[in-house]
C-alpha cells in the first residue's frame, strides 16, 4: 500500500407630470384610522412567518477538528488519522477495517467522486474516504479518520463552506451530454487573493449538488467532501494536505492528516 502526499429616456409626458400627480389631493393625504393603528399580527409576526423570513442556507453547525484534539507527540493518535493510496479491492478492503470494524454494518454511499464509509456512534466513529480516479476505479486515494463526535465545538452559522465557488473565481463549466453539469474547474489571481484555494476542481452528482472540491493550498493539496443524506447536506469534510509524519517503518505512509468536519443540523 504506497502514499501519495478541488429604457431609453421617457418622452416628455413620462417626465413632465400634470399636476395631479404633483399634488396629491386631501383624500390621498388624509388616511383614516385604519391605515394609521397597526393589529397585533402585524407588529409582531408568528413563528411560521418568522421562519419564512429565516434564510434558507443558514444553517447552524458544529466543528470537529482532528489535530485540535490529538496530541501530535503521541504517535498512536496520529495513526487516527491517516491517507494512503489503494491499488484493488483488497487493499480497499484492508484500509477500511483498519478504521471499521464492522463495516457491513456502517453506513455505505457512493457518488461519481468518492466512496464513504460511516460509523457514527456517541463515543467513537470512523469515516473512510475513497476518492476516485478520473479515469479508472483503481488507484483511489483512501483517507481515514477516528475521532469522538462529542468533542465537536458549537459554531455560528457558517454559509461560505456551503458554496465551494467564488464570485471572483475565472470559471469553466463541464456538462455531459445531457446537459447536466458535471464538473467546474476554477482559478483566481494569487497576487490578488492568495495563493490558498487559487485553483481547483469541483464535481457534481446526478442532481447536480457539488459532490467532491479538490484545491490547492501551499502544504499540498486539499479535499472538501459535501455529505447528503435524504437530499440535504449533513456534513462537510475538509482534509488532506500535509501529514504531520510518515510512519518509520513505512515511508509511503502518512499519519496525522488535518480532518475538520461540519456537521450541518
Amino acid at each position: 500500500m504506497s502514499m501519495i502526499s478541488e429604457d431609453s429616456l421617457s418622452d416628455g409626458s413620462d417626465i413632465n407630470a400634470i399636476g395631479s400627480d404633483v399634488n396629491p389631493t386631501g383624500s390621498d393625504i388624509n388616511l383614516d384610522e385604519s391605515d394609521i393603528n397597526l393589529t397585533e399580527s402585524d407588529i409582531n409576526p408568528t413563528e411560521s412567518e418568522k421562519d419564512q423570513d429565516e434564510p434558507e442556507n443558514a444553517q447552524i453547525i458544529k466543528i470537529y477538528n482532528y489535530l485540535d484534539n490529538t496530541d501530535v507527540k503521541n504517535e498512536d493518535k496520529l495513526l487516527n488519522s491517516m491517507r494512503s493510496v489503494v491499488n484493488d479491492h483488497s487493499e480497499e478492503s484492508a484500509f477500511i477495517g483498519s478504521f471499521i470494524e464492522n463495516p457491513e454494518n456502517a453506513i455505505f454511499a457512493e457518488n461519481p467522486a468518492y466512496k464513504i464509509i460511516r460509523d457514527m456512534s456517541e463515543d467513537e466513529s470512523s469515516i473512510v474516504f475513497l476518492i476516485k480516479g478520473e479515469d479508472s476505479e483503481y488507484p483511489e486515494i483512501a483517507y481515514g479518520l477516528r475521532f469522538e463526535e462529542c468533542k465537536a465545538v458549537d459554531e455560528a452559522s457558517v454559509t461560505d463552506y456551503l458554496d465551494p465557488l467564488a464570485d471572483h473565481q475565472d470559471i469553466t463549466y463541464t456538462k455531459n451530454e445531457d446537459g447536466k453539469l458535471v464538473k467546474a474547474e476554477y482559478s483566481s489571481d494569487p497576487q490578488e487573493y492568495g495563493t490558498y484555494d487559487s485553483t481547483g476542481v469541483v464535481y457534481y452528482d446526478e442532481s447536480e449538488r457539488p459532490v467532491l472540491k479538490k484545491y490547492y493550498t501551499t502544504s499540498g493539496n486539499r479535499y472538501m467532501a459535501y455529505v447528503y443524506e435524504e437530499n440535504k447536506p449533513v456534513m462537510i469534510c475538509d482534509f488532506g494536505g500535509m501529514a504531520y509524519k510518515g510512519m518509520d517503518d513505512d515511508p509511503d505512509t502518512e499519519i496525522g492528516m488535518d480532518f475538520s468536519i461540519y456537521f450541518i443540523s
